[in-house]
């Protein structure tokens, strides 16, 4: 099989953990996004703590865990300032960076490029704490827009981005669903972070380090 020309890589839960290994509704992340999102409500419509955590818990309901969504169509509230006031938040005692990953990754010689369904103001915190962001460019797929992972389309859109066609490109990320199984749709290789007796990727690894070292014994770079 020819050799790579592009990763992409996932980022919560791939290119770090939470502590304790967490999930995200578990982690400090996850918390902090919650009560942030419930201030917003309070300050944005005039609400109680409880009235806010109420239409809270209804807008998770009705719009499938997508909060933003739900408030820009009914409320016409910008997504983007959404987002801003939510998730800017100091990666420092939420994330675990994977010891060792940017030299890993420095090591690359093929296009890296970040695909996730975070918001773009808390991927560039991250990808910054960890050191890791210039290896990027432009290279980033957020979840802002309507169209995120697990559709396929956004797959096709990073491959677009990096000029990579889907044979010659990995995915690399820690979720079937959302990671392996659209990437596998379009043709692309795949690495799945973590131990998954029922994982439908090409190859799993314990950490995105480990997923690079198989890589390399694989051939494919």
């Amino acid at each position: 099989m020819n050799k790579l020309q592009a990763a992409v890589f996932d980022m919560d839960g791939t290119l770090y953990q939470f502590p304790e290994g967490a999930t995200f509704s578990e982690s400090p992340l996850g918390v902090a996004v919650r009560q942030n999102t419930a201030d917003f409500l309070s300050r944005e419509f005039k609400l109680s703590d409880e009235a806010a955590w109420n239409r809270y818990d209804e807008l998770l309901r009705r719009y499938d865990g997508e909060m933003s969504l739900g408030l820009e169509r009914e409320f016409g509230i910008n997504r983007m300032r959404f987002f801003d006031e939510t998730w800017d938040i100091d990666p420092e005692n939420i994330i675990v960076p994977e010891p060792g990953l940017r030299e890993q990754m420095e090591r690359l010689d093929i296009q890296c490029a970040l695909l996730t369904a975070a918001p773009r103001v808390w991927a560039k915190r991250a990808i910054g704490y960890i050191g890791i962001a210039n290896l990027f460019g432009d290279n980033i797929i957020t979840g802002e827009p309507d169209i995120r992972k697990p559709n396929p389309e956004v797959f096709r859109q990073i491959m677009n981005k990096v000029g990579s066609m889907a044979s010659q490109t990995v995915s690399i990320g820690d979720q079937d669903f959302s990671d392996i199984v659209p990437a596998k749709q379009l043709g692309m290789r795949t690495v799945r972070i973590g131990q998954d007796e029922n994982s439908v990727a090409d190859l799993q690894a314990r950490n995105v380090n480990d997923a690079l070292v198989k890589l390399r014994q694989k051939g494919w770079l």
